[in-house]
């Protein structure tokens, strides 16, 4: 039997501002709706957005950059993995 990998799971905080209008909370969740993004959480009063899943900081600061957001990362929280099952 072949045990199937793992997935690893991450929570990445991201700094950007998101406290404008509704409008631009839905583009910035709209951008992230990525493969591998489970979760996305907008904190518009701290100005951060945290995304949980498998998924490159790299990759959801460049996507939020196609949308006129500028975004940097503030640090990657927690990392576990997933085991999956048969």
């Amino acid at each position: 039997m072949a045990k199937e990998q793992d997935q690893l799971i991450k929570r990445v905080e991201l700094k950007v501002s998101v406290n404008c209008c509704d409008g631009c909370r839905s583009k910035v969740l709209k951008a992230l709706n990525l493969k591998g993004v489970l979760r996305t959480e907008v904190h518009p009063t701290a100005g951060r957005v945290a995304v949980v899943g498998d998924v490159d900081a790299g990759r959801l600061v460049n996507r939020l950059a196609k949308v006129g957001k500028i975004a940097e990362q503030k640090l990657k929280v927690l990392m576990y993995t997933i085991e999956k099952s048969n």
